[in-house]
């Protein structure tokens, strides 16, 4: 039996439909052509966590939302885990690509000389791929 919506589930429910997780198809095989360029790995868990947070930005992307509260809370429910998992396997994976290929990621941070942190990495991409789609 289905649970009736309350008014409240329905005024508090996420940007992203949870119960399908879906990405539209086109933005997902951008999203990975854009990080296979930059050598991440898609056995990493730390991988599908990134297309979500970059399609929340990009469906959120006039609001400037909070990434640790907003993007991540909203990745944790759509993958049952928790926040500080998602920023943890994000930093991890953002890390490994970075130690892989630091040249690739030099031509969009052309000043760091570390890897990027996860708010400049997915600000950066985000704004990148906006831009390419309009």
């Amino acid at each position: 039996m289905l649970k009736q919506q309350t008014i409240h589930d329905m005024l508090t429910r996420p940007v992203i439909d949870v119960a399908t997780c879906t990405i539209p198809e086109t933005l997902e095989r951008r999203y990975d052509r854009l990080l296979g360029s930059l050598h991440f790995l898609p056995s990493l868990k730390g991988y599908p966590y990134l297309k979500q947070a970059f399609y929340h930005e990009h469906q959120n992307r006039h609001n400037l939302p909070s990434l640790t509260k907003d993007i991540y809370g909203e990745i944790a429910k759509i993958y049952n885990t928790q926040i500080s998992a998602v920023e943890r396997c994000i930093t991890f994976a953002v890390k490994k690509a970075y130690r892989d290929s630091p040249e690739e990621f030099h031509k969009l941070f052309p000043d760091c000389k570390k890897p990027p942190s996860n708010f400049l990495f997915i600000k950066t991409i985000s704004l990148h791929l906006n831009y390419s789609l309009e």
